[in-house]
């Protein structure tokens, strides 16, 4: 065990991540002695065991349901509380699609979020299919299984009646399964744990969605890492030449990145 780890865990306190990862090769290394291709199952045992041994230094101490070291569900209520009202009305002037207006007649009264969402995904060009899937309100999770097509990447199944947009009750999917039906109802629930998914499954935010995505993980969840991205990779089919072309990468969209200053901009004229 390095010297730095030995320290904290006889201290009682959690190694620094560079020190945590250097622990991880020295175990990997050790593991290897023995085996050279241990099991999934095999590892999940040595890691319950160290944990157990050392909670201070190696167990997950972050408050029950906050995954991400964030309350997603808390973050969004008061981003939206603050700023949904200045962020609707600048959508409202700048969504691409004609139906805009539509949007926001179809969706009851109180029901904000779920109008900025889907103002958002015209904006970026998406498709509302992208995120979001609507179904029968007496559906269950078989009949949705059997009548909508779910696609590998998540969704958030709402349940409507008719053609009126209320967002009561919803479901997830991922793997083309309805994995959990929400026990709490509203649509920024569901938004906050279709969002948690990509986190707590180390998901990359699918191609359909992933300005609307990462606008939601930018602003109203307030993460921003200074490296990386949960952006898809690989080859993308161009909007402009239909062909597939190699997708550039970069740690903030760039359409993400305006939209975000032109609301900062618009936000101060608003108030």
């Amino acid at each position: 065990m390095p010297e730095e780890v030995q320290s904290a865990v006889a201290n009682s306190k959690r190694p620094a991540p560079d020190k945590r990862r250097q622990m991880i090769r020295v175990l990997v290394d050790k593991i290897r002695k023995h085996d050279t291709n241990p099991t999934r199952s095999e590892c999940l045992i040595i890691c319950r065991n160290i944990v157990k041994q050392y909670p201070s230094s190696s167990a997950d101490m972050t408050p029950g349901g906050v995954i991400i070291g964030i309350n997603v569900l808390h973050a969004s209520e008061l981003s939206i509380e603050e700023s949904g009202s200045g962020i609707e009305k600048y959508l409202m002037t700048k969504a691409k699609n004609k139906d805009a207006q539509s949007i926001v007649s179809q969706t009851k009264e109180g029901e904000l979020i779920l109008s900025i969402i889907q103002l958002l995904m015209a904006y970026f060009d998406e498709r509302r299919e992208g995120l979001i899937l609507f179904a029968d309100m007496s559906s269950t999770a078989a009949d949705i299984e059997c009548t909508l097509t779910l696609p590998a990447s998540p969704r958030l199944i709402l349940l409507v009646a008719g053609d009126d947009v209320a967002s009561g009750r919803w479901m997830l999917s991922i793997k083309s399964h309805v994995v959990c039906e929400g026990p709490q109802s509203g649509f920024i629930a569901g938004l906050a744990a279709v969002f948690a998914t990509y986190y707590v499954f180390n998901l990359r935010y699918q191609e359909e969605a992933e300005r609307t995505l990462e606008f939601i993980q930018r602003r109203f969840v307030g993460i921003n890492p200074e490296r990386g991205t949960k952006a898809s990779r690989g080859k993308v089919t161009s909007k402009k030449t239909g062909k597939l072309v190699q997708k550039k990468g970069a740690t903030v969209n760039p359409h993400v990145a305006t939209l975000i200053k032109n609301l900062v901009d618009f936000e101060w004229g608003f108030m």
